[in-house]
């Protein structure tokens, strides 16, 4: 499958997704990896909030979480 990754996407994330993409991950680095993935995304996020105050908290399926980064 040929992923065109968006500005989100850096090569530590592409690496994660690799590895949820991955059908013989355990799924315990599944979750660890979808975690990881979530917190990324939440980083991305809070940087484009101009407030040091602020958080950020993500739901999402995990069929959604992948779309995140590529589309």
């Amino acid at each position: 499958m040929t992923r065109v990754y968006s500005d989100l996407a850096n090569e530590n994330i592409k690496v994660l997704l690799d590895t949820i993409a991955d059908k013989s991950s355990e799924p315990t680095l599944y979750r660890e990896t979808m975690t990881k993935i979530g917190m990324s995304l939440g980083d991305a996020l809070l940087a484009e909030i101009d407030n040091d105050e602020s958080s950020v908290y993500l739901a999402c399926t995990v069929e959604d979480a992948d779309l995140q980064f590529a589309n």
